[in-house]
C-alpha cells in the first residue's frame, strides 16, 4: 500500500537471490458513527457511534531472483471498541508471486486468507492472477480477476446459520505520477458474472511536498443491487407477483495526512464522510475520524547497508549528487542519463561515508542506480527512506533526479 511498482530496467548487473524484509506496526484511535467506516469492518451498523482502537503488526519477507519475485506477508489485528461492542481479533497471510515477461510487462498470482473473530467468525480465502503493464516509467496498469470464498459462522443465540458465499471479482487499476510530487491512483471493480452491473470506483490523489509529508484525498462509489418482491403486477404484463431490482449507492470521501517524525515513526490523521443514497429513505450521512502512530522497521539483510542520496542543481544544468554510505568497495552511478552504461560514472569519496559526483544534464527527469563493486562481485545499493525514489518494477528502487 505504500509502494508504486513501475517498469523494470534492463542493465548488466544481476539482482538475483536478494532478500528484503520489513515490519510495520499500525496503531490508532478513532470515532465513527457507522462501523462500515472503521478499518477491517465490512458490515453496516449505525445504531450508535463507537470509539475504537487499532493495533496491527504486519511482517513481509521478499526474495528477488533475476526474473521473479516472491513475497510472503502475514499480520495480526486487535481492534477494541468502547461500549458493548465485541472487540475484533484477526490475522491474515498472503503469498504473492510475480514473473517478468518482458520490458514493462509482468504476470503473477496472489493468494491468501484471513480470519476475523468478533460476535461471529468470518473467514476469507482468495486467489487472483494479476497482470502488470507499465507503458512509461511513471505509470502502471494492473488487471486482476479471481475468486473469493467468504464463510461466516452464524450466531447461534440469534438463530443464524453458517453461510458460505463465493464471489468472482475483477479489478482494473492505474497508478501514475504526473509530476514528481504528485501521485494519482484510480480503479474500477466489479463482479465477473455481471461486469457492467453495479461496478465500484476508487480514486486517490496524493501530494508529497517533501519526503516526510504526504497529504491525500480519496473518493469511492459502491453500488448494491437489491431485489424487492412486488405484488399486483408492478412492471409485469398481466399482473401477478414479480421482483424489482433497485440500486443503493454509497459515496465516500476522505482526507489523510502522514508526517514522518524519523526513520521509524510516522504520525497519521484520517477523516471520512459517507453518504448512502437508498431507494427506501432519504440520504444518510456518517463520519469517521482517527489519529495514530505507525512504526516501520527494515532489517538489513544480505549484509548490506542502505545509502542516502541527495542532489542539488547548480548554476545552469550542472547537478551535484551526494551519497552517504558506510560500506566498503567502489561506488558507481548509472541511469537513464547515460543509457544505463555499465559500470557507470565513479563516485568520488570525499570523507568517511561520504561520496559525490557532478553531472551535466539537460532539463527532464532521470532515474539512476548506484553500483557497489568489490573485486569481481557487484550489487546494487539500496536507497534509504530519505531518498527520492520510484520502484524499478521488480522489487528494487531507482533514484530520481528532477532538472527544471
Amino acid at each position: 500500500m505504500l509502494f508504486l511498482a513501475l517498469i523494470p530496467v534492463a542493465i548488466s548487473a544481476q539482482e538475483s537471490n536478494r532478500w528484503d524484509a520489513l515490519l510495520l506496526v499500525d496503531s490508532r484511535i478513532g470515532y465513527s458513527t457507522n462501523t462500515l467506516l472503521i478499518p477491517f469492518q465490512n458490515e453496516w451498523d449505525r445504531t450508535s457511534g463507537s470509539g475504537y482502537g487499532l493495533l496491527s503488526p504486519v511482517a513481509r519477507v521478499e526474495r528477488f531472483g533475476s526474473s521473479a519475485v516472491l513475497s510472503l506477508s502475514g499480520g495480526a489485528l486487535f481492534e477494541p471498541f468502547l461500549g458493548d461492542r465485541t472487540s475484533l481479533l484477526g490475522g491474515f497471510g498472503i503469498i504473492d508471486y510475480r514473473y517478468r515477461i518482458g520490458s514493462g510487462l509482468s504476470a503473477g498470482v496472489e493468494t491468501g486468507g484471513s480470519r476475523l473473530s468478533a460476535a461471529t467468525n468470518q473467514d476469507l480465502l482468495w486467489v487472483q492472477p494479476v497482470l502488470y503493464w507499465s507503458p512509461t516509467p511513471f505509470t502502471q496498469v494492473r488487471a486482476r480477476a479471481g475468486s473469493t470464498i467468504h464463510h461466516r459462522k452464524g450466531n447461534v443465540s440469534e438463530g443464524e446459520e453458517d453461510t458460505t458465499t463465493r464471489f468472482d471479482l475483477f479489478g482494473v487499476e492505474i497508478e501514475t505520477w504526473p509530476r514528481l510530487n504528485w501521485q494519482v491512483r484510480g480503479g474500477i471493480f466489479g463482479n465477473l458474472s455481471r461486469p457492467l452491473q453495479s461496478p465500484g470506483f476508487r480514486f486517490h490523489i496524493d501530494h508529497l511536498p517533501n519526503p516526510d509529508l504526504r497529504a491525500g484525498l480519496r473518493f469511492s462509489l459502491d453500488s448494491y443491487r437489491v431485489s424487492l418482491s412486488e405484488e399486483g403486477g408492478f412492471g409485469l404484463p398481466g399482473g401477478g407477483n414479480g421482483t424489482v431490482i433497485e440500486t443503493d449507492r454509497i459515496l465516500r470521501a476522505g482526507v489523510s495526512l502522514q508526517y514522518r517524525l524519523n526513520r521509524l515513526m510516522t504520525v497519521t490523521l484520517s477523516a471520512d464522510r459517507l453518504a448512502l443514497f437508498s431507494h427506501q429513505e432519504d440520504v444518510i450521512h456518517d463520519s469517521q475520524l482517527s489519529a495514530g502512530l505507525r512504526f516501520l522497521i527494515r532489517p538489513r539483510l544480505n549484509g548490506g547497508n542502505r545509502a542516502e542520496a541527495e542532489w542539488e542543481q547548480n548554476n545552469g544544468q550542472s547537478v551535484t549528487i551526494r551519497l552517504r554510505y558506510t560500506g566498503e568497495g567502489a561506488l558507481y552511478i548509472t541511469g537513464s542519463f547515460n543509457g544505463w552504461e555499465h559500470p557507470g560514472v565513479p563516485l568520488l569519496r570525499q570523507s568517511s561515508g561520504r561520496y559525490a559526483v557532478q553531472l551535466d544534464l539537460e532539463q527532464g527527469v532521470y532515474e539512476y542506480k548506484v553500483l557497489l563493486a568489490e573485486g569481481d562481485e557487484e550489487e546494487w545499493i539500496e536507497f534509504g527512506d530519505q531518498t527520492y525514489t520510484v520502484s524499478d518494477g521488480f522489487g528494487g528502487t531507482n533514484g530520481l533526479i528532477f532538472i527544471e
